[in-house]
C-alpha cells in the first residue's frame, strides 16, 4: 500500500488528470450498465443467462429456472417455455427444470402434460412438498379428487403449508 501511494505521488498532475479523463467515462458506462441490469428481476436474469456458456455449468439450471419464472410472471409463456426446454436439454436430471416446465403447463391449464414433469421432479427430490402440491393441482383439475387429496396431504406433511388451503377447499366445498 505504501509502495502504491509513493508511486502515485510521483505521477505528474497532468498525466493523472489525462488518465482520469480517459477512464472515468468507461467507469460511468459500466456503472450505468450494472444499474440497468439490476433494475428488475427480469433484466437481472436475462443478463445472467446471456453470460452462461452453451455447455452445462454448475448453477446454470438455477439461472435458467429463474429467467423462465420471470417470463411466466410477465405472461410471456413462449419465452418461458423456450427457457424451460433449454434447461431440460442442458440439465435433464435437475429438479428445478422439470418443476419449471410443469408449472408452465399448469399455468396454461395443460394438466395432463404436466404429469410426467411432476413425476420426474418428485423422483429427483422426493422431499419436495411443492412438487407434490403441484401434482395435486394437476390431478384435481383432471377430476381425480381422491388422488389430489393424497398429494395435498403429502405436501402438507412435507412442510408445504400452501396445500392446506386446497385440501380444506376439497374437504369442505363452499365453506370459504
Amino acid at each position: 500500500m505504501v509502495l502504491l501511494a509513493s508511486g502515485l505521488a510521483r505521477v505528474p498532475g497532468r498525466v493523472a488528470i489525462a488518465f482520469a479523463l480517459l477512464v472515468l467515462p468507461l467507469l460511468f458506462y459500466q456503472g450505468h450498465h450494472r444499474l440497468r441490469t439490476f433494475s428488475s428481476g427480469l433484466a437481472l436474469w436475462e443478463d445472467a443467462v446471456a453470460k452462461l456458456p452453451r455447455q452445462p455449468v454448475p448453477g446454470g439450471s438455477r439461472t435458467l429456472y429463474h429467467l423462465g419464472r420471470e417470463y411466466l410472471y410477465r405472461d410471456r409463456a413462449d419465452q418461458a417455455i423456450a427457457v424451460a426446454e433449454r434447461c431440460l436439454a442442458e440439465y435433464p436430471e435437475t429438479y428445478g427444470c422439470h418443476l419449471a416446465r410443469a408449472a408452465i403447463h399448469l399455468q396454461q391449464e395443460e394438466y395432463r402434460q404436466a404429469l410426467p414433469h411432476l413425476a420426474r421432479a418428485i423422483f429427483l427430490r422426493p422431499e419436495s412438498g411443492v412438487a407434490r402440491h403441484h401434482l395435486g393441482v394437476a390431478l384435481e383439475n383432471l377430476g381425480c379428487l381422491d388422488e389430489a387429496r393424497v398429494q395435498y396431504r403429502i405436501a402438507t406433511d412435507l412442510g408445504f403449508t400452501g396445500a392446506v388451503h386446497r385440501l380444506s377447499r376439497l374437504d369442505s366445498p363452499g365453506s370459504g
